[in-house]
């Protein structure tokens, strides 16, 4: 993970229901500097739920393109 996004997830686990949650008060940005594009990802909702086998997210996503030093 990014060290900008290293500090910006908060989870917490219900035990008894067996439930992680995780929360992204900041926009997680993710770099591709390969395929020269950044992806800021602003998580909104996220939970994992053991007993059920089921993952839930929903957040907004926004494609950057780079200029790559390989395309100059």
């Amino acid at each position: 993970m990014p060290k900008k996004n290293k500090r910006s997830l908060k989870f917490s686990f219900d035990k008894k229901n067996k439930i992680l949650k995780v929360k992204a008060p900041q926009t997680l940005i993710f770099n591709n500097k390969k395929l020269a594009y950044q992806v800021q990802f602003n998580l909104m909702n996220f939970e994992a739920d053991f007993k059920n086998n089921t993952v839930a997210y929903s957040g907004t996503s926004f494609f950057k393109r780079r200029e790559s030093k390989e395309n100059k």
